[in-house]
């Protein structure tokens, strides 16, 4: 069991509040953005305001972002909450500039957050970390008006793109080419793995693959013969459309055929959590882990890329983890 705490809080950290909670579940990932979802009652509501929430474990921050919705309902007398991690700001800002940048991608992405904390009453409070500064250069131009989290996904997706993690005290974390470590445990159905579900996309086949950018530019076409000789020709186009580059757009579009040159088929893990626990550092999201299913029929054995993992605590702090995995082909 853990010690969780939910505070309002300002964007620079004013305390506000302390908020009684039940019924909370989060969803934590790398490179992209986390959700938090909790449930109070309406005497409660005097202690909530239109700020951000913070999640502490065990004296710990695991959890920043603003509150975006509230649903109230007089059946049951209580209110449902959902926050969003700061990496949602990105949402709800949009790029200013169509100049051309120029250099390391992942200064670039720097680049167009710190831009839009600079404005007026704009200041997210987000500092640099970890830098891909081994990544590649080059430059991108992008479309007036763009949200900024669009303009920021063109940069890293694409097989030359890198993972971020914005953590719960505001720092930027860039991980070029991806985040490598390898977590401490291996994953295994009967032992430290509760139950499992496999979610197999035949459809997701993609060995024919082109991508459209901004004003109907196109990446070359890409394809993977060994792919069309065991399931046909499967032709596929993605979308770009924020950008023209064409660098871009080919590194994307090389991306998207590895990703979908065989069917998807994808584990989803609910641990032991007497066993594992990506709260104490057992795995954490863009680790590699071996996962390892023998159950009759269902035989799986493979290295797996860990992308986040939901977490439900219940009375007392007791806590539930479902672990989320992505093969190692992804783009992102």
């Amino acid at each position: 069991m853990a010690e969780y705490v939910l505070e309002s809080r300002t964007k620079s950290g004013t305390y506000l509040a302390t908020l009684p909670f039940r019924d909370m579940q989060g969803e934590f990932y790398y490179s992209k953005t986390r959700a938090l979802r909790w449930t109070m009652s309406l005497t409660s509501l005097n202690k909530l305001t239109k700020t951000e929430v913070w999640l502490w474990r065990n004296g710990v921050k695991i959890f920043a972002g603003p509150l975006w919705d509230m649903n109230i309902s007089t059946n049951d007398h209580k209110c449902t909450f959902m926050a969003e991690d700061i990496s949602s700001y990105f949402e709800k800002r949009r790029v200013g500039s169509v100049a051309t940048l120029t250099g390391n991608f992942g200064d670039i992405a720097w680049s167009l957050i710190n831009t839009s904390q600079q404005l007026t009453n704009g200041n997210l409070f987000i500092t640099r970390g970890t830098t891909a500064s081994a990544g590649p250069s080059g430059s991108y131009t992008p479309t007036l008006h763009t949200p900024l989290d669009n303009a920021l996904a063109d940069i890293y997706e694409g097989d030359n793109g890198f993972d971020w993690v914005i953590t719960a005290d505001r720092v930027y974390n860039q991980y070029y080419p991806r985040i490598q470590s390898r977590a401490n445990v291996r994953l295994e159905y009967g032992g430290n793995v509760a139950s499992y579900s496999i979610n197999i996309q035949g459809k997701y086949i993609g060995n024919d693959v082109v991508t459209v950018g901004k004003d109907k530019t196109f990446s070359s076409v890409v394809t993977d013969t060994n792919s069309q000789a065991v399931y046909g020709l499967m032709q596929h186009c993605g979308e770009l459309t924020s950008t023209d580059n064409l660098v871009l757009l080919n590194d994307y579009n090389a991306g998207l055929l590895t990703l979908r040159a065989t069917p998807k088929d994808i584990p989803q893990l609910v641990l032991k959590t007497s066993d594992v626990n990506p709260l104490d550092g057992d795995i954490s999201y863009g680790q590699l882990v071996r996962t390892v299913i023998n159950d009759g029929w269902v035989q799986y054995d493979r290295d797996m890329r860990c992308t986040g993992f939901q977490l439900t605590v219940g009375k007392h702090g007791t806590e539930k983890f479902n672990l989320y995995l992505n093969d190692l082909r992804e783009v992102a």
